[in-house]
């Protein structure tokens, strides 16, 4: 475990004791009806307190999965297409006719799988039709 994760691992606990006293104040604030005005700076006091809390949290996600999701969803969403491309889901137009890019035709899988959630599309649609 880093130093840093160690000190934003207290920080969060820190924060989260200090929501909850803080928590129970403002409930202690109601219970006794204080002013409103009152309990409303307490209540932005609160949520102050956790706006911090999430911006800890995120931080503390940030050094756990070492910043770097955004790089490994690509690298997934690339994996996916060129599996999808490879087994024929679908395929560009343009490799097969030389046309205009931006458009995509199915291939057999494709067409099955198009041909199957149209079928059930059909099937719940036309139950809704005669209730």
């Amino acid at each position: 475990m880093d130093a840093s994760e160690e000190i934003l691992r207290k920080t969060l606990a820190e924060k989260q004791s200090a929501i909850e006293a803080h928590g129970n104040a403002v409930r202690a604030l109601k219970a006794a009806g204080a002013a409103k005005p009152e309990i409303d700076a307490a209540i932005e006091s609160l949520n102050g307190l956790k706006l911090e809390k999430t911006s800890i949290e995120r931080q503390l996600q940030a050094a756990i999965g070492g910043g770097d999701s955004s790089l490994n969803r690509e690298a997934f969403r690339q994996a996916v297409v060129n599996t999808l491309e490879r087994r024929l889901f679908y395929i560009p137009s343009f490799k097969i006719y030389r046309g205009v890019a931006g458009l995509y035709d199915y291939g057999p899988p494709g067409c099955a799988v198009k041909s199957n959630v149209l079928a059930f599309w059909r099937q719940v649609h036309s139950r809704h039709a005669f209730r």
